[in-house]
């Protein structure tokens, strides 16, 4: 009920803003496309939303399958490969020589791979790189995002991982987003067996790691 409606908003925006009606003016085009930019980020807060609900009452229920997570990084950098380009910024992944069986719900550890990997493109400085590793560690594969931004501020860190928690600067006002995208990673990540943690640099940059249990076929 509250997707519905959205989803219908941002359809009709997104028409009137392609010009399916004819040639638009300039300022009514302007306005047009700020409700359409604001309607995606009320529909991704709602997603949010709904996903948490699901987290804390135990209803989010998880299809474990086995999969190369060297397929499903690449397949997450060419969901996000425009919203790379908008801002300026590579992104850079070696595939390994063989595969990386992992045990994951494939829709949700896309997900915490999209938060990671847009996060990073976000933040990180224009014509830099974001650098996607995959690692073996033990009975684990780890992977790790890494960004060249300002790094994490000190007094934020120890609350990175809450509901709503957003660093009060500048940059993380004009970023924008809902604050619990790394509230919800870190709860996906757990109920697929894994951790989910951070490195961080002032002025040089964070790497967020998550691991997955390996898998043998």
């Amino acid at each position: 009920e509250l997707r519905t409606p959205l989803t219908s908003i941002r359809g009709s925006l997104g028409l009137l803003e392609g010009g399916v009606l004819g040639e638009i003016p300039a300022k009514a085009k302007g306005i047009i496309s700020v409700a359409n930019k604001n309607c995606q980020r009320l529909i991704t807060l709602v997603n949010d939303i709904l996903d948490m609900e699901k987290l804390m009452s135990g209803k989010m229920g998880l299809q474990l399958v086995t999969a190369d997570l060297n397929e499903v990084i690449q397949q997450a950098i060419d969901v996000n490969a425009g919203y790379a380009q908008q801002y300026k910024v590579a992104v850079a992944f070696s595939k390994l020589a063989s595969p990386a069986w992992a045990k994951l719900d494939l829709n949700r550890g896309m997900q915490v791979l999209t938060n990671l990997l847009s996060n990073a493109i976000k933040f990180t400085r224009e014509n830099t790189a974001v650098s996607l590793r995959l690692v073996a560690q033990d009975s684990f594969w780890r992977i790790e995002v890494q960004d060249h931004g300002e790094g994490i501020p000190v007094e934020f860190q120890s609350r990175i991982f809450e509901a709503f928690a957003q660093a009060d600067s500048a940059n993380t006002r004009q970023q924008g987003g809902t604050g619990l995208g790394l509230n919800i990673s870190k709860s996906l990540v757990e109920q697929m067996r894994g951790t989910i943690g951070y490195e961080t640099q002032t002025g040089v940059g964070t790497t967020f790691w998550f691991t997955l249990p390996a898998a043998e076929i």
